[in-house]
């Protein structure tokens, strides 16, 4: 039995292991395709998607990733057309050779394809074209009548470029291919090749866009002016399905089946930068303000850019720790707490969450506004559009407001919201129920001022003066401080602490209080009171273990100190 269903059973494994993959190991793909375009249920909005060449599967493709707003639904879609391409590819080969090779073989595009979707600019139209080619070249296969047969791959082939791109050339090349293995008349794969090319130039004539594009695809990729190679080597592969002999093979079908399957999957996993998707992970935590997740995750990645440093810096201090466990994680001095601006659409989102919860609300919208901008194909992004609505109800620009709610108000999850917000348009004390926002209005700036990233202690300075219990600034105000290795400007800040909410002032703002103080009298006699004697004990042996060797603070107790920041000792 079951060898008899043994396909059935290995397609059902690999969807099973692909909507484990994305659904546990990259949710946070999902949030980050679905924040960086809008899909709208207009009739503007699908003119616009059919104006270019690919624009069905550009329309189909947004339509499906809207639904990555939730990782569960993103996992489903994903698995399924994977699933897809592999059953279609298998029905079309099979018709060409042995069917067990057929099945194996018919994992080779589709793992390909997972591989080269671990770079997380190949949108999802790129997938759906794939598997609409694949339907195309099956549907060729099976027409026996040479006049439909010379329709489909003319007319068809030529609607299907209009349709769904360059990925057309791919099923071209299989037409020629498929005609040549089966000794057919050329005279079809003649006129596949003229009705797709001159589609492609009048597309090209009717449009500004580079000739090249045209050739290889409009909307595949979210940098419009990059080709990647590997996309070029899938389509490539799905042309020459059709004229390769396949043979029997004397080997059990189940075995190599189960090796290629293996090799394939660590191939397909491969593809997925580790760097890349750190920085997206801890993105996505901030999104949805899970601080423990984030600190968790910390733990067992390393690899610490100064953008992902900043998000547990964020978590550390939502959770009211940042004090006693900041140089637990290495830090990259002030760009590990606050990174400077730079013009790009994914960088700044991180960093725009971090002023609007500080209460820096006018520079949080900058860069909200500077990301949606410069998205690299044009589109807007739902979660910066909803974004900047709150900030702008929360400035009182209520028609600025109206602008972003009227295009939320076309979108399916951002709708309620939108029209919630717009039946309450212009009552800022009904917005500012919420408790996050009316903790956000509370904090912020009250007065107007040239705003400095240059000096950022006093920005964080002005914002804990006009609110003394806003315990995030006092956290930044002293972190700002202590990773510029600046402790005069600690001691003076430090008494701001008092009103901050903290019952003991933070382990490590202690260990700069302490250093501070026995390097300016050369002892700790009448240290203030402020510090335990646990941590002046720690000093104590600090220095001990220091003098010996400056190098044997590592992998102590000591290396997660503030001492050994100070002394550069606890970089890993």
């Amino acid at each position: 039995m079951a060898k008899k269903y043994w396909k059935h059973i290995f397609s059902a494994i690999f969807f099973a292991a692909a909507f484990l993959f994305w659904r546990f190991g990259y949710a946070c793909a999902f949030s980050y395709h679905e924040q960086f375009q809008m899909f709208l249920f207009t009739k503007s909005y699908f003119m616009e998607r059919m104006s270019l060449p690919g624009g069905l599967a550009d329309y189909v493709s947004e339509f499906l990733v809207q639904f990555y707003y939730y990782p569960l639904f993103g996992a489903l879609i994903v698995a399924a057309l994977l699933l897809g391409i592999q059953l279609i590819a298998y029905q079309l080969i099979k018709r060409l050779g042995d069917k067990d090779v057929a099945y194996i073989l018919s994992f080779v595009p589709v793992i390909f394809v997972w591989h080269y979707m671990g770079n997380e600019s190949v949108l999802l139209s790129f997938v759906v074209a794939v598997l609409a080619s694949l339907g195309f070249n099956l549907g060729y296969v099976n027409i026996r009548n040479n006049v439909v047969k010379m329709a489909y791959s003319t007319a068809g082939v030529a609607l299907f470029y209009y349709l769904f791109g360059a990925m057309a050339f791919a099923s071209v090349l299989f037409v020629i291919g498929y005609n040549f293995r089966q000794k057919n008349s050329i005279i079809n794969s003649v006129a596949s090749v003229l009705c797709s090319v001159f589609t492609a130039v009048i597309c090209y004539k009717l449009s500004s866009y580079q000739l090249y594009r045209f050739f290889l695809g409009v909307n595949y990729f979210r940098f419009p002016t990059e080709i990647p190679f590997m996309q070029i080597v899938i389509m490539l592969m799905i042309g020459v399905i059709g004229i390769i002999n396949y043979k029997p093979i004397k080997y059990s079908p189940i075995l190599i089946a189960i090796c290629c399957l293996v090799g394939g999957g660590f191939y397909a996993a491969a593809g997925f930068d580790v760097v890349h998707y750190t920085a997206l992970e801890y993105d996505y935590l901030v999104r949805v303000g899970n601080w423990d997740k984030i600190i968790a995750m910390s733990e067992n990645k390393p690899l610490l850019l100064p953008q992902n440093v900043s998000c547990i810096n964020l978590a550390l201090a939502e959770k009211g720790v940042l004090g006693d466990k900041m140089f637990d994680y290495p830090q990259n001095g002030k760009q590990g707490l606050m990174p400077n601006f730079v013009r790009d659409f994914f960088l700044p989102l991180s960093s725009a969450e971090i002023y609007l919860r500080l209460g820096m609300v006018n520079t949080a919208l900058r860069y909200y506004f500077e990301a949606q901008e410069a998205i690299p194909n044009y589109r807007k992004s739902g979660r910066i559009t909803k974004r900047l609505a709150e900030l702008n109800i929360l400035n009182e620009d209520y028609e600025v407001a109206r602008k972003y709610l009227n295009m939320l108000s076309n979108t399916l999850f951002y709708r309620d919201f939108a029209q919630n917000a717009l039946s309450n348009l212009g009552d800022k004390n009904k917005f500012t129920e919420n408790k996050f926002w009316a903790a956000i209005d509370k904090n912020r700036y009250q007065k107007d001022f040239l705003f400095s990233e240059g000096e950022s202690d006093q920005m964080y300075g002005l914002l804990l003066v006009q609110n003394e219990k806003n315990r995030l600034a006092c956290d930044y105000l002293m972190a700002d401080v202590l990773l510029e290795k600046d402790l005069q400007k600690f001691i003076n800040y430090y008494p701001l602490c008092k009103n901050a909410g903290y019952t003991v002032l933070p382990k490590q703002f202690q260990q700069a209080l302490i250093y501070a103080y026995y390097h300016t009298h050369g002892n700790l006699n009448g240290i203030p009171p402020v510090v335990t004697t646990d941590n002046v004990n720690d000093f104590q042996q600090f220095m001990q273990q220091y003098s010996r060797s400056p190098q044997s603070v590592k992998d102590t107790k000591f290396e997660k100190t503030y001492y050994a920041y100070l002394f550069n000792l606890n970089e890993r």
